[in-house]
């Protein structure tokens, strides 16, 4: 009789073993993944001063980037 007893505890640790380690993989499938980081901005140079800035900031005329305003007309009067 006592050998009948160990089997049926030892099969019902198996089973809560594999119950637990399904709830647990099934907590971490519902997670959100970590927010990923930004990319950080293309920096630029400005081909009148040499100032880097990034793109989104910048002017651009072809293939030239400028920084200002003023520095693309400076460029373009001289």
């Amino acid at each position: 009789m006592g050998l009948i007893k160990f089997i049926l505890l030892l099969i019902v640790l198996f089973a809560a073993f594999t119950f637990w380690r399904q709830w647990q993989a099934w907590q971490t499938s519902k997670r959100k993944p970590p927010p990923t980081a930004d990319k950080p901005p293309l920096m630029v140079r400005c081909v009148h001063c040499g100032v880097h800035l990034p793109e989104g900031q910048a002017i651009r005329e072809d293939q030239n980037w400028y920084c200002s305003v003023e520095h693309l007309e400076a460029d373009r009067n001289g």
